[in-house]
């Protein structure tokens, strides 16, 4: 028998930014599902890739905006698809609340941030051209390089993975940690 996916579930426990955090997930494990099919079936046509950086993309861009809205449920720029500013928006948030998460992956952060600046609008990984049709010119960026062969994808997006689910780890711990103080408090009453 099928089992039915119910695309609306919403347990009544669960809070926009864990949301955004868990659509998030099921984008990486989708990426990851699909660059394992293509390290084990080559890819047959040269725009394979596009859909892959797509899903790691919209990753990045989904946890950066559970984590904001854990912290700043008013934050004012939640429309953006841009994650060279949604993941510095995160990183400030999370040290404005929790203090420092830790040091960046270098190659992730720098992936990330050249990512954002040439696919402002989250669109370069969807279509083949700009909307104003023309074509993106991904070659002019260095991390063409990262994004073009399986072998640099599987580099780039394990420092990329490792990274934000670091971020959304240090925020569950400083969130526990918050919870269980509120708990604490409680007792002591």
């Amino acid at each position: 028998m099928d089992r039915h996916y119910d695309l609306e579930y919403r347990p009544d426990y669960e809070t926009t930014p864990e949301l955004f955090i868990q659509y998030g997930s099921v984008y990486k494990d989708a990426f990851e599902a699909a660059l394992t099919h293509y390290l084990e079936h080559e890819p047959m046509h040269d725009y394979s890739l596009a859909p892959l950086v797509m899903l790691l993309v919209h990753y990045i861009e989904l946890s950066m905006k559970g984590i904001i809205l854990h912290i700043n449920p008013s934050y004012p720029n939640i429309g953006q698809h841009n994650i060279s500013i949604l993941y510095p928006d995160a990183l400030k948030e999370l040290r404005g609340k929790y203090g420092d998460p830790g040091e960046a992956n270098t190659d992730a952060e720098s992936f990330i941030l050249e990512l954002g600046k040439f696919d402002r609008m989250s669109q370069a990984f969807r279509y083949p051209v700009d909307r104003g049709g023309k074509p993106f010119n991904y070659s002019t960026n260095t991390f063409y390089q990262k994004i073009t062969t399986l072998t640099g994808l599987v580099e780039i997006s394990n420092a990329v993975i490792g990274d934000v689910e670091g971020l959304v780890a240090f925020r569950d711990i400083m969130r526990e940690n918050e919870e269980e103080g509120w708990r604490n408090a409680d007792m002591d009453r």
